[in-house]
């Protein structure tokens, strides 16, 4: 749920309270989904989808498919006509489920595992999930130079994260890049923008 972490039969409770309810679910990009839950979802008799203008009708379309045959749910799709009121209602957390993307800014785990922490500037983003315990490996993680232990702590609230379905992944994107032989020198960093063209030169062709 939006405004706290509950474990599974906390949430098919919580559920059960809004069968009269629609269920709203927030899209932004792409992102992740309670599989943890996912058997709960069959007592809501109606989903709502709520995307900003900028998402694909198709991805929305897919999403639809897969919770009305999966679920058995009547699904409805309805946008926001422009990015500030769907950005308003995302920070607003006006939502059940929330659906977000994130590229990784940097070459190590913080770059993901930071954006759960307590009081984090992106927590609004990410559902206002809230957990001392999760904070306190992170923290400790962060001040560590042992790299091993750093693993095992990042493991330990990775699982925590999921056990208490904070996040659930759903997939992640994978694009094929295509540069004419006369094009030297571009990169594509595995973090932070997604081209670099500092180096880049064209030959003659």
């Amino acid at each position: 749920m939006a405004d706290k972490s509950i474990g599974t039969e906390s949430f098919a409770t919580e559920v059960k309270k809004k069968v009269t309810k629609k269920l709203r679910w927030a899209f932004i990009g792409t992102g992740g989904i309670s599989g943890t839950h996912i058997a709960a979802l069959r007592h809501i008799p109606e989903v709502e989808i709520v995307a900003g203008c900028d998402i694909k009708p198709d991805r929305l379309e897919w999403f639809k498919q897969q919770l009305e045959g999966n679920l058995g749910v009547k699904v409805q799709i309805d946008t926001y006509p422009d990015s500030s009121t769907f950005v308003a209602a995302r920070n607003a957390q006006q939502y059940d489920f929330y659906l977000q993307g994130w590229n990784g800014d940097y070459n190590d785990p913080m770059t993901f595992f930071e954006l759960w922490v307590t009081g984090n500037g992106y927590a609004k983003f990410m559902g206002g999930y809230s957990n001392p315990e999760y904070d306190e490996m992170i923290e400790k993680a962060g001040a560590s130079q042992d790299d091993a232990e750093r693993m095992e702590l990042f493991g330990k609230a990775e699982k925590l994260l999921l056990d208490e379905g904070g996040l659930v992944p759903l997939y992640y994107d994978n694009s094929q890049i295509y540069v004419q032989g006369y094009v030297s020198g571009l990169s594509m960093p595995m973090f932070g923008s997604d081209f670099e063209f500092s180096r880049v030169k064209i030959l003659a062709h």
